[in-house]
């Protein structure tokens, strides 16, 4: 699976979790979600750099 900077973290996490026997390989919801909930990794830096952008926007720097 081809994944992006941001989902490497995702992506070995729900192999990590088909690895274990908690999750199956293909689309499956569960793990999925699982991976999501539990992979670790920092938030894109677009979603880092927005609350900065909205309060310069405002005014309250």
């Amino acid at each position: 699976m081809q994944t992006s900077a941001h989902g490497q973290p995702w992506d070995a996490r729900r192999q990590e979790l088909i690895n274990v026997g908690e999750g199956v390989e293909g689309k499956n919801a569960t793990a999925y979600l699982e991976a999501t909930r539990t992979a670790v990794a920092d938030a894109p830096f677009i979603l880092q750099a927005l609350p900065e952008n909205v309060r310069a926007w405002a005014g309250r720097r």
